[in-house]
């Protein structure tokens, strides 16, 4: 149901993009698909660096980009798995990862290793080089991404399961946990935690050292978008409309907010802020720690980066297709770029401010703030003493649900 707010405030978008439409148009993107550098520079912004990915784009396509780390994972439909240094541009590998006529998942990466399901087959790649270290063919795998930690592998199963492989003895379980319901979506590991939604309206989260569930978290709908995570909680949006914050080491909740439709992408905590889009392509911004509404802006498709100045902007992309820029206090447009020439994917950033964008040739660009020269570091870690004094068997709580031997 639409109200009148909501009425009132997409007039009001629609409006701001009609203005200008009889001026003429400027060549903001080259032929390359190249933004033009004057006019990054008259919108406050400088391109880092470019780089092209071979990609025949008669045959094939782009399937999967994301950014983990420092490391830029662009996957195409041949199975190729490309990384891309975040910081340079520079192409550190490439190699083919399954098979191009099988299913692929999204990767799961850290500094030393890089995992996804190809089909049925799990593989694991050294980070570093692309080398393939193992593979193994499982039985009744989902197309989920697996789930990375230093020393596991966690994969969800159609048999309501998340199983568990030690990274080093690939036929050895480390564990099988019972998900209590079919998972719906990829394990989110943490140096605290592994959790992980269900189709029972539940969220589930477990010490990776431990066997056994520590919270049973309650839901109202079922979450189909990633989990994401900004210590000390975990975020998750459902197809009801709620956005939850449960602390990952009580399984509390913090605070729940209602955006009033489903939400089918992942929440983006940066900063002080949570950024939510719902199905409607409303955006909403909402206080990190207090799970208040600081503003919303109607026509907006995917959030993509967060200034780190005071008086900065949000970065997103609208039902256009634009990359359009927001002001991080009230929401208030401040400009937007024209639509790209070859249709786009823009990579939400929640590790720094940089903006990516990938074309669909291949063409990748990374673009920041002119007054920002170095990067801003948006990861939280735990602090030492809390990782020290993590839960131990005896301080967790085990709801039904038991895990196999």
């Amino acid at each position: 149901m639409i109200t009148k707010r909501k009425l009132c405030a997409r007039l009001l978008s629609l409006a701001a993009c009609l203005v200008g439409f009889g001026q003429p148009a400027e060549a903001q993107f080259l032929s390359s698909g190249l933004l033009n550098a004057q006019s990054l520079a008259r919108n406050g912004f400088t391109r880092a660096w470019h780089t092209v990915v071979p990609i025949d784009s008669t045959r094939n396509r782009i399937r999967f980009v994301e950014l983990q780390g420092d490391v830029l994972y662009i996957q195409t439909s041949s199975a190729l798995l490309h990384a891309i240094s975040a910081s340079t541009g520079e192409t550190l590998w490439s190699t083919q990862i399954g098979r191009p006529d099988w299913p692929l998942t999204m990767v799961a990466a850290d500094q030393d290793m890089v995992a996804l399901l190809s089909g049925s087959r799990l593989h694991i790649a050294s980070s570093l080089d692309g080398t393939m270290i193992w593979q193994r063919d499982l039985d009744g795998v989902m197309d989920l991404a697996p789930g990375l930690s230093s020393e596991l592998v966690y994969v969800p199963t159609r048999q309501q399961e998340i199983h568990a492989f030690s990274l080093t003895d690939p036929t050895r379980y480390a564990w099988t946990y019972s998900t209590l319901g079919k998972p719906t979506t990829p394990p989110l590991v943490t140096s605290l935690s592994v959790s992980w939604a269900s189709d029972s309206q539940r969220m589930l989260i477990t010490r990776p050292d431990l066997q056994g569930t520590a919270f049973d978290v309650q839901l109202t709908a079922p979450v189909v978008s990633p989990l994401a995570y900004r210590y000390p909680a975990i975020y998750a949006a459902s197809l009801d409309g709620y956005v939850y914050a449960i602390d990952e080491q009580t399984g509390e909740r913090r605070w729940r907010y209602s955006a009033g439709d489903p939400i089918y992408s992942s929440p983006v905590p940066i900063e002080d802020s949570v950024y939510v889009v719902t199905d409607v392509r409303d955006l909403f911004s909402i206080h990190l720690e207090e799970g208040t509404e600081q503003w919303q802006v109607p026509g907006v498709k995917k959030v993509v980066s967060v200034s780190p100045e005071p008086d900065g902007l949000v970065f997103v992309e609208d039902s256009l297709g634009r990359l359009t820029m927001l002001e991080k206090a009230n929401g208030q447009p401040r400009g937007r770029f024209a639509i790209p020439p070859q249709p786009v994917t823009y990579v939400t950033n929640t590790v720094s401010d940089r903006v990516y964008l990938v074309s669909e040739r291949g063409l990748v660009q990374c673009l920041h703030e002119s007054r920002v020269s170095q990067p801003a570091s948006y990861v939280v870690e735990p602090p030492a003493a809390v990782l020290e004094g993590a839960a131990s068997p005896s301080d967790v709580q085990d709801p039904e649900g038991q895990p196999s031997p």
